[in-house]
């Protein structure tokens, strides 16, 4: 990737952060991304928008799920810190394949809530005609190995669905962790 390449990335990640956490309003993530898409020659790979080296180049946990199955192509560090997995266990597993793995950071008394929002969450990516979709959980870090997510979070999980040409190709997951003070 070049400088521009980079650059420009870097100025969507920016934009794409803003409208996400509300900063921006307006437009969704899925109207900003929709536009880049279909507008920035230079976010193309064989094809279709380089969703890859955005999701590497953000510091924000990101994934990016084909339109079929829901497997992961793409994930960044970010994504496999937070969640304490390696890209191997991720890559081409559904993003339902690791909802049991999530299970195990949920308080034991939220654990049903969170699988119903896990399947609320599933059927609203499954539906062709709905662009966005959000989810709510709690994910306790605090005994996490090292790394920068060692703490307890509210999550909002922010899938758009990723269209090239008015076709869908796949759906593009954010993850927002806010630490939160609890004691249980």
């Amino acid at each position: 990737m070049n400088w521009r390449e980079r650059v420009e990335n870097n100025v969507i990640l920016f934009i794409l952060g803003f409208l996400v956490t509300g900063f921006i309003s307006g437009i969704t993530a899925y109207e900003f991304l929709q536009q880049v898409t279909d507008q920035q020659p230079l976010i193309t790979f064989a094809g279709e928008p380089d969703i890859e080296s955005v999701i590497e180049s953000s510091d924000i946990p990101m994934y990016f799920a084909d339109n079929e199955e829901f497997k992961i192509r793409y994930c960044n560090e970010a994504f496999l810190s937070f969640y304490r997995l390696e890209k191997s266990a991720v890559i081409g597993k559904t993003i339902w394949d690791f909802v049991e793995h999530l299970s195990q950071f949920v308080p034991k008394n939220e654990r049903n809530h969170f699988m119903d929002e896990q399947l609320k969450l599933q059927k609203l990516a499954k539906d062709t005609k709905l662009p966005h979709a959000e989810a709510f959980m709690v994910i306790d870090n605090r005994d996490s190995p090292v790394t920068r997510y060692r703490h307890f979070y509210d999550v909002w999980i922010h899938i758009d669905k990723v269209y090239a040409k008015n076709e869908p190709i796949g759906i593009f997951g954010i993850i927002r962790p806010v630490a939160i003070s609890r004691t249980n």
